[in-house]
């Protein structure tokens, strides 16, 4: 299915290349196809050809860990156009890393009205602002420990509605439940994943300069979730490219294998303001796992709390607003001076695993966590810039990371890692 997917997109990779070269003519551009709705050649000049690249190099203080090296973050390329104006899509590949030929985004849009629209394929679920924020648009090396809390992408239907001059967003979508095309599915019958989320700007229309930005809102998912697709893996920044976690949960626990697990139940709160060159914004979530049923011991509840709050000075020439449930970034200014041109950002996070699930004397699961980044962001022009980040992590519960060639094994408790990375889009 990839494989045939990543045909489809090289091919038009191709055929965009002749409609902006030239190098062949259709009989009759004046003419449109059967179809009335859909001009070919008016659809060729609307085809944009993007992607972005990261590489990073990452330091770790611990001496124990060799992960200290540079790194490939993302490798992507996409490709989208307005097929009219009420048909739209996008497709979006990782060409980075083992997994090559990822499929990340492929999906369709259709333009109800003005307001309202439906989107069908793969992408994000709507879930969380972090999530919804343009990876390019991210302001630390990586996203926060709750991140991982919850699916990201998957495949499904979602129908949005962006109402009073971006002041009221509402989006409900039906999902596989089981993350990208690719996920592993269990043997029960498939039950989708519903989520929902709702962002309201509740003082645009006051002339309250310092709140006309203000926003707030919430999420939740719900789903009769499957025991094999129990799975839950939290990382902290300097574990986000390896393998190890913060916390594990699957279906084998510290009561044996899992033999049944009820409902996944998602809640999320979030709220923001954008004022000037200042941007706060904060997210409280939780979820939770029901009658999860063990081979030895209780049938019980697993619950995990996390939630950051984030501060950022922004002296470029973009200006962040808020745009159909997303934090956008444009370019409406002349651009400053090299030196001028950067972002400040500040982040404390907390997470809490569910001590009564974590594995006696495994090392790979904490009672909690707290984690402080400060960031800062030099760009040099609208489509490049650098990245510093520097995080520190502090673990209530030690943290394996390696076995020594004499017995003796290494635990961390704390982590110290310093990101940089150069970005650029096109």
């Amino acid at each position: 299915m990839k494989k045939c997917l990543f045909k489809i997109f090289v091919a038009l990779l191709l055929l965009a290349d002749i409609g902006v070269c030239g190098s062949y003519e259709f009989e009759d551009s004046n003419k449109k196809l059967n179809n009335p709705h859909i001009d070919l050649n008016k659809a060729l000049e609307k085809l944009n050809i993007n992607g972005n690249i990261q590489i990073d190099y990452q330091y770790l203080s611990d001496e124990e860990r060799a992960d200290n090296k540079f790194d490939i973050r993302k490798a992507r390329l996409n490709s989208k156009a307005e097929l009219s104006s009420t048909i739209s899509y996008l497709i979006e590949f990782e060409l980075q890393g083992n997994k090559t030929q990822e499929l990340i985004n492929a999906y369709i849009d259709f333009k109800i009205s003005k307001n309202i629209a439906f989107r069908i394929g793969q992408f994000k679920v709507p879930y969380s602002m972090e999530l919804q924020i343009d990876d390019n648009n991210i302001t630390f090396a990586e996203r926060s420990m709750g991140y991982y809390l919850h699916t990201g992408r998957d495949v499904g239907a979602m129908i949005t509605n962006d109402f009073f001059n971006h002041s009221l967003y509402i989006a409900s979508g039906v999902f596989n439940g089981d993350g990208p095309d690719d996920s592993t599915r269990g043997n029960r019958k498939d039950e989708p994943e519903i989520f929902s989320r709702v962002l309201l700007k509740p003082f645009h229309y006051f002339k309250i300069p310092l709140f006309k930005n203000f926003f707030t809102g919430f999420s939740f998912s719900k789903k009769r979730l499957n025991i094999s697709s129990l799975s839950l893996n939290v990382k902290s920044t300097g574990m986000a490219k390896t393998k190890r976690n913060i916390y594990v949960l699957n279906s084998n626990t510290k009561f044996g294998l899992l033999l049944d697990v009820n409902d996944l139940n998602r809640n999320q709160m979030e709220f923001g303001l954008i004022w000037g060159s200042l941007i706060a914004i904060g997210e409280y979530q939780q979820i939770e796992y029901t009658q999860l049923k063990p081979t030895k011991g209780d049938i019980d509840d697993c619950t995990f709390r996390s939630w950051y709050l984030s501060l950022m000075f922004n002296n470029s020439s973009a200006e962040y607003n808020i745009e159909k449930g997303i934090l956008t970034k444009n370019y409406k200014q002349k651009h400053k001076r090299f030196f001028e041109e950067f972002l400040l950002a500040l982040r404390y996070e907390s997470f809490d695993g569910d001590s009564d699930w974590i594995i006696e004397k495994s090392y790979n699961s904490v009672e909690d966590a707290q984690s402080f980044s400060i960031a800062l962001t030099w760009f040099y022009n609208s489509f490049a810039y650098i990245l510093f980040d520097y995080t520190h992590s502090d673990y209530s519960n030690p943290i394996r990371l390696r076995s020594n060639p004499d017995g003796d094994i290494d635990y961390t408790e704390r982590e110290d890692v310093l990101t940089l990375r150069f970005s650029l889009s096109f």
